[in-house]
């Protein structure tokens, strides 16, 4: 039981880890995303 507790708490940490790092990547997609529009903006056409 003990084992079985102590794997679990590790596990969620990974989730927890894992949602946070894809949180950070969605960010910095967005933020990307805002910078190349607002130098499609600043170009001259």
């Amino acid at each position: 039981m003990r084992r079985r507790e102590r794997f679990g708490n590790a596990i969620e940490t990974l989730r927890a880890d894992a949602a946070r790092n894809a949180a950070m990547i969605l960010s910095d997609e967005a933020i990307d995303a805002e910078i190349r529009a607002a130098r499609l903006e600043a170009t001259p056409s």
